[in-house]
């Protein structure tokens, strides 16, 4: 079976969280990550696996460079939407944690059909 190759965005706290339920799931890899802090992301890196070439201080590049199925979204509140969106338009899935974006008018430019024109759920809680 293929796994899921997941990428995360954000490796603080609650990136951690994501890591280690993602590791109890057998088709689940954890692939990439990204954090603006170089440091963080590559502590995170060695703590759950992932190899040093997919570590980034960019999320754009990551998303550009490692072929991803899914990512999570674990970045302050305030900048959940822009990562999301990227994500989206690239057709790779998304876990963002609540709230969904800091204004009202983030969360409808997160819609999967206006990113990549296909339909499906468009949030979930």
């Amino acid at each position: 079976m293929q796994k899921v190759r997941i990428g995360i965005i954000g490796a603080g706290g609650i990136a951690n969280n994501h890591a280690h339920y993602y590791r109890q799931l057998p088709e689940v890899e954890l692939a990439a990550v990204a954090d603006i802090v170089e440091e963080r992301a590559k502590d995170f890196a060695v703590r759950w696996g992932i190899p040093p070439s997919n570590v980034f201080t960019d999320y754009v590049e990551m998303l550009e460079s490692v072929e991803l199925d899914a990512v999570s979204v674990c970045t302050p509140h305030a900048v959940h939407a822009k990562p999301t969106i990227e994500a989206l338009k690239r057709g790779v899935h998304v876990l963002v944690e609540k709230p969904m974006a800091s204004k009202a008018a983030d969360v409808y430019k997160r819609q999967p059909s206006r990113c990549t024109g296909r339909r499906g759920p468009r949030a979930r809680y």
